[in-house]
């Protein structure tokens, strides 16, 4: 599948750029894959994966006008898919139609409170107020681990006290937390 993107500007006019480009004339090919809740490109020679669109309310999928290929589309991004001929961009079609109608219409449809997750019943969650709170309830799930730590923030010091005051010294600071745990597992 050839592949290429385009973006709107604020006048209206549609510019296009061609994602996967191999310096001017030559057109790398990406494996294209669809999961429950997103739809993916991936670069077969690095094993990377270039693009996530995930199914949200505004996911659509419709064949273009000349039947040779899919656009793609989210609440966020549009992708241009040109596959071989129109009997592949229909049995595309098809695929995503059948995926948006089985295991992702929670993410396509208007959960409660226009959410755009469903309501996930008996999930384990907790109402948190401040940020005091929050870092307490880190270090306590912290301390219970017992495999694997799996962190994202934005921005997150290694010195910061997780439960304060800090009667206990370092105990209760985030990198001397972690290493009690890579100690013990």
């Amino acid at each position: 599948m050839y592949l290429s993107s385009h973006k709107t500007n604020i006048a209206g006019k549609r510019h296009y750029r061609f994602v996967i480009l191999f310096f001017l004339l030559c057109v790398s090919f990406r494996w294209l894959f669809i999961k429950e809740n997103f739809v993916g490109l991936l670069d077969p020679r690095r094993g990377h994966i270039d693009s996530v669109l995930l199914f949200d309310r505004g996911f659509r999928v419709r064949k273009t006008k000349r039947n040779d290929g899919i656009l793609i589309q989210n609440l966020s991004r549009k992708l241009f898919l040109k596959c071989e001929n129109a009997r592949q961009a229909e049995a595309w079609t098809v695929e995503f139609h059948l995926m948006l109608n089985r295991g992702s219409k929670d993410f396509v449809r208007t959960n409660r409170y226009e959410s755009f997750a469903p309501v996930r019943p008996l999930s384990e969650c907790r109402w948190i107020v401040d940020g005091a709170t929050y870092f307490e309830a880190v270090a306590e799930v912290l301390d219970k681990a017992k495999e694997e730590i799996y962190i994202a923030d934005w921005w997150l010091t290694p010195e910061i006290y997780l439960k304060r005051p800090t009667i206990h010294g370092h105990y209760w600071q985030l990198d001397y937390v972690l290493r009690r745990k890579a100690v013990s597992v």
